[in-house]
């Protein structure tokens, strides 16, 4: 099983613009579909709970079905 920082789906919004679908498919693609992600803070966590982790701390916004990186909130 893959274990990938959190800051690749911030990476893959920071370039596009894209559907929650969209970004679980590039990333499904690129490192399986058992795939995990880990912060700084968090181990173990599915793409559904990042992402909703993501959301909940403005670090990705929504316009019209589409998510982008909230640049003003991104991590240094």
């Amino acid at each position: 099983m893959n274990n990938v920082h959190g800051h690749k789906i911030l990476e893959i919004l920071s370039e596009k613009t894209l559907t929650r679908d969209e970004v679980r498919k590039e990333l499904t693609e690129e490192f399986g579909e058992n795939v995990q992600f880990h912060t700084c803070h968090s181990e173990g966590l599915s793409f559904d709970e990042i992402f909703e982790f993501f959301i909940s701390k403005a670090k990705i916004t929504v316009i019209d079905g589409k998510y982008s990186i909230n640049a003003g909130n991104k991590c240094k």
